[in-house]
């Protein structure tokens, strides 16, 4: 079984990122993270906080272990979200 982790991060910037890129945004020192919402496959939706331990469910993850897929959607909050898939290799 694979499993699905979904996060959502909501950052700010002085920076705007369609312009910018997001290499440049993410790079850029203005650049911050609000929260992350994340959940694991159909469970209950949760909050990262910055200051907060780095959620296990994170870690295992950028394992790349061959049973996680992470589904990201980043935004500053100005545009449109942009939903971007990170796999492990085994699965693509």
């Amino acid at each position: 079984m694979v499993h699905k982790q979904h996060r959502d991060f909501e950052t700010y910037s002085a920076v705007d990122l369609p312009s910018a890129g997001a290499w440049r945004y993410a790079a850029d020192s203005t650049t911050g993270v609000y929260c992350v919402a994340y959940a694991v496959d159909d469970g209950s939706v949760n909050i990262w906080l910055p200051g907060q331990p780095i959620p296990p469910e994170f870690l295992v993850a950028a394992e790349c272990s061959p049973k996680w897929l992470s589904l990201s959607t980043i935004s500053s909050g100005r545009e449109k979200p942009r939903p971007t898939i990170f796999a492990s290799p085994a699965l693509l």
